[in-house]
């Protein structure tokens, strides 16, 4: 798969600072259209699209013109809405090895300006190897100096008249353009003065489920591509009780604690990664999981700890327990609204995980699934939530709020323990009970509601929380636990209600 993609934009304006970063996104123009070229190696067109982009009403100024001369009228009426096209590009540029343009710096930024104000994942833009030939050809053209001495950048015009001896019609539209470029890189490579990496497959195999549905192939530049149709194959990746489950796993993993495999992009068609798949592949840092992909198992990603982003599919309705786990870069995960679970200890040890919206979707957190995530500010638990199993977030010492939803009937043990940020925490009407350990170690918790629903709570269920300096005990409570209070050295006021409590420990 040696396919390159050819990219072009047309915008309204130019930005103020070519140098300013891509988050400062009323720096950068928006597109008026956009033209891609996707061909094989050799230059062959496989697909080429231009679109004019329509933008929100509001979004372009009445009277703006394009730098090829495209109006909002214009857009308007011609134009297709801008996260359908940037998605196409995204799809097509999943198949490429290279992406070439003339001043690539600019588009490229262009392009992900969008996506940003999107929220779309711009890593796709940076998989791919970058060839420019604006600044491949500056030497060779050795156009008259600018002021620094150093060689003049080439126009498109001027690149194409060394090469061909002749000039063409810069009032040319951006397709023509981006047929000229390639025209360009095609002589520019066949004479030597732009040499492609050649990549090499050092590895190849199947990994499928179901004999050689799936295989995959890695190449020397670290990047492994999974293809073919159907799932992949369960590995083994623990040991344990929390394991048994796994069924008709194997013992061999070609992809398990791998130092190569840097970017993993899996190919339309496959619709299973398979448990521990990559565990403990640390050198990874990107990877494309398609639309195709319904369920990621088990320990799927455990340990790589290079990975910095993750955009989960649609139809994925599942995070399986440990997918995560110990993906210490991990700073953000895009979780679709068809989520209705996360699994055991799903995000334990993802340390530099700061903030993550949790879909309407989701009914189920499971077990430990965010210890030790010590950069996560926030967290709001959707309304939908009914389920929030032991140590959810334990360790989150940088949590200072959290919602509980209403459907919740039990926080259960070790919870919040260790969440020593959380100052305030509202536990919501139909809770029953709190469990061993809640919140145990919130030290800068100085207040908290407990409802006239709750009938036990657990033991130590808020020791240590030395900030704490009054409570109320509802009437509904029938049992407390050991040491349900221990050390909380603050408390001054504690309003007991509850006559009917049976059962109360030393707190």
């Amino acid at each position: 798969m040696n396919n390159i993609v050819f990219i072009g934009v047309d915008t309204y304006g130019l930005p103020t600072d070519y140098q300013a970063e891509i988050t400062a996104i009323n720096n950068w123009p928006r597109i008026a259209q956009i033209s891609w070229m996707l061909t094989d190696e050799n230059g062959e067109v496989i697909k080429h699209r231009r679109r004019i982009i329509s933008h929100e009403r509001d979004e372009i100024p009445m009277g703006a013109v394009s730098q090829q001369g495209i109006t909002k009228e214009t857009a308007e009426r011609d134009g297709f809405p801008i996260a359908m096209v940037l998605s196409e590009l995204i799809g097509d540029m999943a198949q490429v090895k290279r992406i070439v343009a003339h001043n690539i710096d600019y588009h490229r930024r262009i392009i992900e300006a969008e996506m940003i104000r999107l929220n779309m994942n711009t890593d796709i833009l940076s998989q791919a190897e970058a060839i420019c030939t604006m600044q491949a050809s500056t030497a060779y053209c050795m156009l008259p100096p600018m002021n620094n001495g150093k060689y003049k950048w080439p126009k498109l015009s001027e690149l194409h008249l060394k090469l061909f001896g002749y000039s063409f019609d810069k009032s040319c539209d951006i397709a023509t353009q981006l047929v000229i470029t390639k025209n360009c890189y095609i002589e520019l490579v066949r004479r030597g003065v732009i040499t492609p990496k050649v990549r090499t497959i050092i590895e190849h195999g199947n990994c499928g489920a179901e004999g050689d549905n799936v295989k995959y192939e890695l190449t020397d530049d670290g990047e492994l591509v999974i293809y073919g149709e159907g799932k992949m194959k369960d590995y083994v990746f623990g040991e344990g009780r929390y394991f048994r489950h796994i069924k008709d796993i194997v013992t061999y993993n070609p992809f398990r604690r791998s130092k190569n495999i840097k970017v993993i992009i899996i190919k339309e068609g496959v619709t299973k990664i398979g448990s521990g798949a990559f565990n403990d592949c640390s050198s990874l840092t990107s990877v494309t999981i398609p639309e195709s992909i319904t369920e990621i198992r088990s320990g799927a990603f455990r340990g790589c700890s290079s990975l910095t982003s993750v955009t989960i599919p649609e139809n994925v309705t599942k995070i399986g327990g440990w997918v995560f786990n110990d993906c210490s870069s991990l700073t953000s995960i895009t979780i679709p609204e068809s989520v209705t679970e996360i699994g055991v200890q799903a995000f334990w040890g993802c340390s530099s995980l700061t903030n993550i919206t949790i879909p309407e979707s989701m009914t189920w957190i499971g077990e430990g699934a965010f210890i030790g995530c010590s950069s996560l500010a926030s967290v709001t638990n959707p309304k939908n939530v009914t389920v929030i199993e032991e140590g959810a977030f334990y360790n989150c010492s940088s949590l200072t709020s959290v919602t509980i939803p209403e459907g919740v009937t039990k926080i259960g043990g070790f919870t919040f323990g260790g969440c020593s940020a959380l100052t305030s925490v509202t536990i919501p009407e139909g809770v029953t009970e709190i469990g061993d350990y809640a919140f145990s170690g919130c030290s800068t918790l100085t207040s908290v509601t407990i409802p006239e629903s709750v009938t036990k709570i657990g033991e130590d269920a808020f020791r240590w929380c030395s900030s704490l300096t009054n409570i109320t005990i509802p009437e509904s409570v029938t049992w407390i636990e050991e040491g349900a209070f221990n050390g909380c050295r603050s408390l001054t006021s504690v309003q007991f209600n509850a006559k009917n409590c049976t059962s109360m420990g030393n707190y």
